[in-house]
């Protein structure tokens, strides 16, 4: 199934309770049409592979910049936070002419935390216990600031439907830029950012 990747982990794969050492980039085939497709489409690719990694796996923020009128966008951004592997997660599918492929995929991009090569890496391996300590107790408030987002939630098609019934035009500039996060009031929004402001619409449940 793992296609055509730089690094691979079975280890991550296997277990994810276990700090992630390297950098994992690979690309995947997505059982998707190869076309633009709904976040809601896109995810469920995205989500089984995540969980695989680890099923502690966090989404906390989706993005596209090519969202249209349909709420169809040919690529879909899956931001998660893996606590116990101590990596962040990029998990992009990519249709048309966004794929490297020639058909649907899904680029998987996990970081460890600290980056290797980064200055906090380099004091993590040179500083001793107390600075792995200290970069532990910063990943552990990071962990705790970090609100997942439902993974059941208004597809992006809703989305925009709802934008414009809020009487926004928001392809005013042709093609959209959304994004789901969850605000500090623990509400998941849809955004986007229209010539008026900014435009705001659920994700999930408020």
């Amino acid at each position: 199934m793992f296609g055509r990747g730089k690094k691979r982990s079975d280890q991550a794969l296997a277990s994810g309770t276990t700090p992630l050492r390297a950098t994992i980039d690979d690309v995947i085939a997505a059982k998707l049409p190869n076309q633009p497709v709904s976040a809601r489409e896109a995810i469920g690719c995205a989500d089984d592979v995540a969980q695989r990694y680890a099923n502690d796996a966090r989404l906390y923020l989706v993005l596209s910049d090519e969202v249209n009128t349909n709420g169809l966008a040919p690529n879909w951004q899956f931001h998660y936070m893996f606590p116990v592997m101590h990596a962040e997660g990029v998990f992009t599918v990519r249709t048309g002419a966004h794929s490297t492929t020639g058909r649907a995929e899904l680029h998987v991009l996990l970081t460890p935390v600290p980056v290797p090569g980064s200055s906090e890496h380099l004091m993590v391996q040179t500083g001793g216990p107390y600075m792995s300590l200290l970069m532990e107790q910063k990943w552990q408030e990071r962990v705790e600031r970090i609100i997942a987002l439902p993974t059941d939630f208004h597809d992006s098609s809703e989305a925009v439907l709802s934008m414009s019934s809020l009487g926004h035009d928001p392809f005013s500039g042709g093609t959209l830029r959304m994004k789901a996060r969850t605000l500090p009031d623990r509400k998941s929004v849809w955004e986007t950012v229209t010539p008026n402001g900014v435009v705001q619409t659920p994700f999930g449940p408020w």
